[in-house]
């Protein structure tokens, strides 16, 4: 026999909404900004929402320049490690150029940041990715 519970379900464990909260856009995914160029993008290591970094691997050819600022994450310091290919970024009036075998860092956060992979080059490049101290919950430094 059903007994009432299990025709409607349990209220246990639900919660009420909360009516001030503020609405949170759904974190970049990184792997749908980088569709467009097929197999040449690849996680090496950790989830930037889950675990606070990502390392990244690109190796792709484009015969359109590509924009690869939309990878960037608003909250983060980024590193490139440029193997080959150029690329730019650009902030205001000022310009990085990333040429073969350099590095360059960069901090989206509010600036908005434009960011070019030249066509018709082979590009090649390492991005370490980490989410600041302070944003991590708990933090690892107290």
């Amino acid at each position: 026999m059903m007994t009432d519970a299990a025709k409607t379900g349990s209220a246990i464990g639900r919660s009420k909404p909360k009516p001030n909260r503020k609405r949170q856009d759904p974190p970049l995914r990184e792997a749908t900004v980088w569709q467009p160029i097929g197999g040449g993008w690849r996680q090496l290591y950790g989830e930037f929402y889950d675990l606070g970094v990502s390392i990244e691997w690109q190796e792709f050819e484009v015969p359109q320049a590509f924009e690869w600022s939309r990878s960037f994450h608003p909250e983060s310091l980024e590193l490139c490690l440029n193997l080959a290919g150029h690329g730019s970024i650009h902030c205001a009036e000022k310009a990085m150029d990333l040429d073969p075998l350099t590095a360059g860092f960069y901090v989206p956060s509010k600036q908005l940041l434009q960011a070019w992979r030249d066509s018709n080059h082979r590009h090649r490049f390492i991005t370490i990715e980490p989410l600041p101290l302070t944003r991590i919950d708990p933090p690892l430094l107290s």
